[in-house]
């Protein structure tokens, strides 16, 4: 078997550990333990949980990442910049203050990653896709910038 065909998981093999440990620090929030914030001016705890889980969900829409399109379903607004990217409108999604959701939406966006390891090869790190940059002209993302499906 060549080296570019070991699955994603032979490389970022561990990753896991991460989803299982923000897990735990999540379920035991209590509602007033989600919402502080350190200031007024700062994402709140679980502003923050949201943002990883919705942040997920974003980049991996982008890249085409299996059960991304699905999971993106369930969001109820979307934002697009002047560029066209899209973006989840986190705030349409008012699950900040309930840890049970926030755990829930963590599972269901790692489960996307977690997909990514077990379906796609090395030889996908190779790939590019193109985007749109803030100047609205097109770019190309190199490999290693992160994993990456062309679009």
């Amino acid at each position: 078997m060549a080296i570019s065909d070991l699955k994603l998981l032979s490389v970022y093999e561990g990753w896991d550990g991460y989803q299982v440990s923000l897990l735990h620090a999540v379920e035991p929030l209590t509602p007033s333990k989600l919402a502080w914030r350190p200031t007024e001016r700062h994402r709140s705890v679980g502003e923050l949980v949201r943002h990883v889980a919705l942040g997920r969900l974003t980049w991996s829409l982008r890249i085409d990442a299996p059960g991304s399109r699905e999971l993106a379903a369930q969001i109820p607004e979307w934002e697009t910049d002047e560029a066209g990217n899209r973006y989840a409108h986190e705030e349409s999604m008012p699950i900040t203050t309930d840890a049970t959701l926030l755990a829930g939406w963590l599972s269901s966006s790692w489960g996307m990653v977690d997909r990514m390891l077990k379906e796609w090869d090395i030889a996908d790190l190779r790939k590019t896709y193109d985007t749109v940059g803030e100047s609205a002209t097109d770019h190309v993302m190199p490999a290693n910038a992160g994993i990456q499906r062309p679009r």
